[in-house]
């Protein structure tokens, strides 16, 4: 019988030893002796052919990628994970993805929120960006402008017109009540009158007046400060209401037709509710529902990861310059306003700003040195002012920010940069207080005077000033007698 020390193979007339792995055949056939072998790593030679990282195992090298790719067929070579494609993307409006990576960019009239994947509306209202005369109304995306009592829209949309320029020929027709006028629509009614009513009996009388001034009262069915709106001009599902004097709002929209979302912490019908989401999470205008930043979940965005940590197990640190932040779930920079790149650490460019780097810089390049990489302030160069730097320093100041006061003389004005004084004719000196020198005339004193015969010439204009017996424009004529 075949007496091996681990397996027996049978073979014709004979059989034959074989051994388990790591187990070599002794000289007799029969008997297994272990191989004592070296251990190499198989990610040593050439990163185990992976492309980006090798882990060593009993089968071989095991390839993993960093993130934003994923692992071809081959099992070793990294490719670009289209995250925007594959639907991993957080944005919520446009998604641009590149190698390694991908950023998300809003529409005109949102910007980037800090946590990257929401598109905040742009209120151009507060940005001063609107160009509306008067008043303005921001909307969703976008803005109105609006006119105060007693104007009206311009047909650009932006102007106010006076209602009193254009009925300044119009007559007024008196209707029942003396004093009280009605205009035709959609003009405004201004009126005051008073009504007196007088109640006797035996034991006192009493008086009583109501006086009504400057009332404005739209005719037609139209409201607004100008009378210039009407229940066709509700929006978003808003409905007149039963006099017909404004739109009722559903949950989550406000204003005078329905333009406005509720302010940001505010839901509900009016905007009355308060938003009850944590750790950045948005509630939904209308419903109040929490909208958690990515990585963060419950029903009021109160789990997940802390600051500085990703991933599902939260033990994961962020790469990010700057102390950013980064996304909860996948590790993605999430840069804070004027930073941008895979790990925000560049500044944004000249001339564009805020999250993402997506807004343009509203300043008059001409007048402005650059702008705020974060918020768009514009940093004007000396001798300007003004939100957009289009303003040069009123008259008397120049330099930073118009702050220094010109030390001109004769009301003379000054550079605007250097608040050098600029002389007025027949004055010089740093502060134009001296006259010209005599024989000298005109702007800088440059001109020489041309008067004869002991005349003195005028240093403003140059006109000779002729003594007695001289006279024409030069004083070169004895006068006659």
């Amino acid at each position: 019988m075949a007496r091996c020390t681990h397996h027996c193979v049978n073979t014709v007339g004979s059989f034959s030893c074989i051994c388990n792995p790591g187990f070599e055949l002794g000289e007799n056939g029969r008997q297994c002796y272990r191989i004592e072998m070296e251990i190499v790593n198989s990610c040593e030679d050439n990163n185990g052919g992976c492309s980006h990282h090798c882990e060593h195992s009993t089968g071989g090298p095991l390839c993993s990628c960093n993130q934003g790719y994923v692992l071809d067929l081959d099992g070793k070579s990294c490719i670009d994970l289209d995250e925007c494609e594959t639907e991993d993307a957080c944005c919520s409006q446009f998604c641009i993805n590149y190698v390694g990576g991908y950023e998300c960019r809003c529409k005109a009239g949102f910007r980037l929120n800090s946590d990257g994947c929401k598109c905040d509306d742009v209120d151009e209202c507060l940005a001063d960006t609107h160009g509306c005369e008067q008043l303005c109304v921001n909307s969703l995306g976008s803005y109105e402008c609006v006119c105060e009592e007693g104007y009206r829209l311009g047909v650009n949309r932006q102007s106010c017109n006076s209602l009193d320029e254009e009925v300044e020929e119009e007559q007024l027709e008196e209707v029942r009540i003396p004093y009280l006028h009605f205009r035709r629509p959609p003009q405004l009614l201004h009126f005051s009158t008073s009504f007196d009513s007088f109640y006797e009996d035996e034991e006192q009388d009493v008086r009583g007046e109501l006086a009504l001034e400057r009332t404005t009262i739209c005719l037609d069915n139209t409201f607004g400060s100008d009378c210039s709106l009407s229940c066709s001009d509700c929006m978003n599902r808003g409905k007149c209401n039963s006099d017909n004097s404004s739109c009722d709002c559903p949950p989550g929209w406000t204003g005078i037709i329905c333009n406005a979302t509720c302010s940001a912490g505010t839901y509900g019908q009016d905007c009355s509710s308060v938003c009850k989401c944590q750790n950045g999470g948005s509630c939904d205008p209308a419903t109040g529902a929490c909208r958690c930043p990515p990585g963060i979940n419950g029903k009021f965005c109160e789990e997940g990861c802390p600051k500085g940590l990703f991933g599902k197990q939260c033990n994961k640190k962020c790469n990010c310059a700057h102390n950013g932040h980064c996304h909860r779930l996948y590790g993605a920079c999430l840069c804070d306003p004027g930073l941008y790149g895979r790990f925000c650490h560049l500044t944004c460019p000249k001339w564009v700003f805020g999250p993402g780097c997506s807004e343009e810089c509203q300043c008059l390049k001409q007048n402005t040195l650059s702008c705020n990489p974060r918020n768009g302030v514009c940093i004007c160069k000396p001798g300007y002012e003004g939100s957009k730097c289009q303003k040069a320093c009123p008259a008397g100041y120049h330099g930073k920010n118009c702050l220094l006061q010109c030390s001109c003389n004769r009301d003379a004005p000054c550079d605007l940069i250097t608040g050098e004084c600029v002389c007025p004719p027949g004055w010089i000196g740093p502060d134009c207080k001296q006259r010209c020198p005599t024989g000298t005339f005109g702007s800088s004193c440059n001109s020489s005077c041309q008067c004869h015969n002991g005349a003195t010439c005028d240093p403003v204009s140059g006109a000779c000033d002729c003594i007695a017996g001289w006279t024409g424009t030069f004083c070169e004529k004895v006068e006659k007698v």
